[in-house]
């Protein structure tokens, strides 16, 4: 029997598989030897289906994928969303009210394979270039026709978290918002995500894993951030490269290598020394 047969390895992208925009080669080795070895391979993310197009041209044996920090499953040997949900329409206010509040705070729009710019700024353009997807501007009017997966709030540094955080507990809502980071262009950059109620990575890996009939024992996961910190909670072993914040570390049953040195790679060969003994 092959090694990973009924095996799920669910794998954030942004500094856990990718660091600055490389996937380092051993990665790409690895996750085609997971496959190979019968286990299934998916990719766990904040980014919506088409920001990850650079990274799926790279590498074979991507068979899911878990998108809009949970809003989306994607199935890539069908082509096909299994599982979507989207914001309701009344927590659209909270986006109106950023970009009149917070000019200098950029906010991106995402739904099925499409990201919009709301408001643009220099981290916008940053994240559209880093993640190789041209966005076009949308207008209030145009947003109002549309329902998305996600928002995401591209912030200009730590001080905007706060501001972002007090900005929405002072607004009602019913959705769910997430602190985010990804390293681009030699600078940690830091998001805010507003997504549906009760969505998570975490909620989105246990459904994809239900799906696909995976038993106890097979569920992996690896991730370095804040969102990532439940779906390590509910993977049977869970791992987070040495840079993570000490949170996420203390919750992992593997510490692997930095994802500039090779984290999923790690990862993958800490799990087949424990298949193979």
């Amino acid at each position: 029997m092959k090694l990973f047969k009924g095996c799920l390895l669910c794998c954030d992208v942004d500094g856990t598989l990718v660091h600055d925009g490389v996937i380092p080669p051993d990665n790409i080795e690895k996750i085609k030897f997971f496959s190979e070895n019968g286990g299934i391979f998916a990719l766990a993310t904040g980014r919506s289906i088409g920001a990850v197009s650079a990274i799926t041209s790279k590498i074979e044996g991507i068979s899911k994928a878990v998108f809009s920090n949970g809003g989306m499953i994607y199935d890539y040997e069908r082509r096909k969303i299994v599982f979507e949900t989207a914001i309701p329409k009344e927590d659209y206010e909270i986006m109106y009210k950023a970009k009149e509040l917070f000019p200098d705070i950029g906010i991106e729009v995402h739904y099925k394979e499409n990201v919009r710019v709301f408001n643009k700024t220099a981290e916008t353009d940053d994240h559209e270039r880093y993640e190789n997807l041209p966005s076009d501007a949308i207008t209030k009017e145009q947003t109002e026709k549309i329902t998305f997966n996600k928002i995401l709030y591209t912030l200009n540094g730590k001080d905007d978290i706060e501001k972002m955080h007090k900005f929405v507990e002072s607004n009602p809502h019913v959705c769910k918002f997430i602190d985010t980071s990804a390293f681009l262009y030699g600078r940690k950059r830091y998001y805010y995500e507003q997504v549906p109620k009760e969505i998570s990575k975490a909620a989105s890996v246990k459904r994809l894993a239900d799906m696909l009939g995976i038993k106890k024992g097979n569920l992996f996961a690896i991730g370095d951030y804040y969102n990532d910190f439940e779906m390590l909670k509910i993977a049977d072993i869970g791992a987070a490269p040495n840079t993570a914040p000490k949170e996420i570390k203390e919750i992992a049953n593997y510490v692997t290598a930095s994802a500039e040195n090779g984290a999923v790679a790690d990862f993958i060969d800490y799990l087949t020394d424990l298949r193979r003994k």
